[in-house]
C-alpha cells in the first residue's frame, strides 16, 4: 500500500553484496516457442560506489546481437539514444548519414503542420513565466563539425528579443552567423530585425 499514489507492483533485486562497477539488474523479454531473447531494460551501477545507477534498453538487432539503443543517465536525467554517454537532455548519435535523422510526421487533414518549438522565460522555476529582456537570447541553432580532436561551430541561426517586450508583444531578430577560414564561432553575416529589415 502507499499514501502518496505510487505503488510497487513489481519489484527486480540483486542481493549481491559486492556489487561492481557495472553490475545491476534487468527485465528480459523472450519470443517464440524457444524463448529467445527479444530485448532488455536493466538499471546498473555507473560507479564504484554504487550511488549512481543508469538505465539501459536494449534489443536484439538483425545480427541476432542484444545491441543497447537508449540510455538514461540517472545523475544527469540525460538521455541518449544511439549513445551511451548523452551531453545533453536529449542526444541523438548515428554512423550513418541518415542514422541521427529526426522525423517528425503529421498526418491530418488540415493546413497544421509539425512544429519544433524553442521556449524562453526568465524564470527559474520549470513552467513558470517572468518576462524576457531586450537582447536576451531565445534559441540558436548551432552547426558543428569536428575539427579532429574536438567538435567546433561552423554556422549559427540565432533568435533573440529586439525590443522591449510586453504582455502579447514579444519583438525578435534572427542572426545568421558563420566561421570564416581559421576561425570557429562565426561572425555575424546578416539579421533580420523586428521591423523586416534585413542588414
Amino acid at each position: 500500500t502507499s499514501t502518496d499514489g505510487d505503488v510497487t507492483v513489481l519489484r527486480l533485486n540483486n542481493d549481491e553484496t559486492a556489487l561492481a562497477d557495472g553490475d545491476g539488474v534487468s527485465m528480459m523479454f523472450g519470443l517464440g516457442t524457444d524463448f529467445r531473447d527479444a530485448g532488455k531494460i536493466g538499471v546498473f551501477s555507473s560507479d564504484s560506489s554504487h550511488d549512481q545507477f543508469n538505465m539501459r534498453f536494449s534489443v536484439r538487432d538483425a545480427s541476432n546481437a542484444m545491441v543497447e539503443r537508449m540510455r538514461i543517465v540517472g545523475s544527469s536525467g540525460n538521455v541518449g539514444i544511439g549513445t551511451t554517454s548523452p551531453t545533453g537532455k536529449l542526444s541523438i548519435a548515428g554512423a550513418s548519414g541518415i542514422g541521427a535523422n529526426i522525423y517528425l510526421d503529421n498526418h491530418t487533414a488540415d493546413a497544421d503542420s509539425a512544429n519544433i518549438i524553442i521556449r524562453k522565460s526568465r524564470n527559474a522555476t520549470i513552467g513558470s513565466h517572468t518576462i524576457v529582456q531586450d537582447n536576451d537570447d531565445l534559441g540558436q541553432i548551432m552547426f558543428q563539425a569536428s575539427d579532429g580532436n574536438s567538435y567546433e561551430t561552423a554556422a549559427s541561426i540565432l533568435a533573440e528579443v529586439d525590443g522591449t517586450p510586453g504582455d502579447g508583444d514579444t519583438p525578435g531578430r534572427l542572426i545568421f552567423k558563420t566561421a570564416a577560414d581559421g576561425a570557429t564561432g562565426g561572425s555575424e553575416r546578416m539579421r533580420i530585425d523586428n521591423a523586416g529589415n534585413i542588414g
